[in-house]
């Protein structure tokens, strides 16, 4: 059945407990993984893994790391970028070095 069919066919307290169902579980889905990402930063600090730790507790606050698309601000030879009329040609550089091909694992 399509779901337009679906919904003219489904009563309107029928369609609001399917959605309040379906919201239940997602409530639901999203506690048990906190509390399973929680379980984990405790396990860890037991250990004194002070790496993950740190880790599953960014990954617990929500905050992204944004630093990823910022502009360099510095030379490949480690002095500031003063002028703006050279800043491609340093970015260029950078972004080369950035994806150039490396031998063995990736450098994170």
């Amino acid at each position: 059945m399509k779901r337009a069919a679906l919904r003219i066919a489904l009563k309107e307290t029928d369609r609001r407990m399917l959605n309040q169902s379906i919201t239940h579980s997602c409530r639901a889905d999203y506690r048990a993984h906190m509390e399973s990402l929680v379980g984990k930063i405790e396990e860890s600090d037991v250990v004194g893994d002070r790496t993950s730790v740190a880790r599953l507790t960014k990954q617990l606050s929500g905050k992204k790391n944004n630093s990823i698309f910022s502009k360099p601000s510095r030379k490949s030879d480690g002095s500031p970028i003063i002028y703006i009329e050279t800043a491609p040609e340093e970015w260029a550089k950078v972004l080369q070095n950035k994806f150039a091909p490396h031998e063995g694992p990736h450098p994170i």
